[in-house]
């Protein structure tokens, strides 16, 4: 289980986001490795399911070259990355290969893609249950306030069913 506490720079301890970055990874090393992959996950992920920001922008480029029919693996990953100005900003050559490294099997990559969706959807809560209170103290009619807290829940409650 991955530490939830953190200290920040005031000294304060705060609690991370919910997030998972060994699911992340392991997505990524399966998709890298076998990228059929892809289509068992595309559905249900998009670049901000993922928390790492290394990880987002990697998904982006996978994403960027299946829209393009182009070959998903470590080269055009990494050069996709590079040609972006981002290869050193996620780790390098090296973490794209590492990613692809580490993978054990491809087998279970819906079960990580479903852990990697519930955190992100958690996050998401959060940030809803953060604007629900600002709209709750800011100057708008009760009703109005009301109808934003819903739509901000139903919203993330269909990208769920969805």
């Amino acid at each position: 289980m991955q530490n939830s506490l953190v200290k920040t720079n005031e000294g304060k301890i705060s609690k991370l986001p919910p997030q998972n970055i060994d699911a992340e990874e392991a997505i990524l090393g399966a998709i890298l490795t076998n990228p059929v992959c892809f289509n068992r996950v595309a559905d249900m992920l998009n670049a901000n399911s993922f928390y790492k920001p290394a990880n987002k922008v990697i998904y982006e480029s996978i994403v960027e070259l299946f829209n393009k029919n182009q070959a998903i693996d470590i080269v055009t990953v990494s050069e996709r990355l590079n040609e972006k100005d981002k290869l050193e900003l996620v780790g390098g050559r090296a973490y794209i290969n590492d990613l692809a490294l580490n993978v054990t099997t491809t087998a279970n990559i819906e079960y990580y893609a479903k852990i990697v969706q519930e955190k992100a959807i958690k996050r998401e809560l959060i940030n809803a249950g953060s604007q629900i209170v600002e709209m709750a103290y800011d100057n708008t009619t009760t009703e109005a306030t009301l109808d934003n807290a819903e739509k901000l829940i139903f919203n993330i409650a269909q990208q769920k069913t969805s």
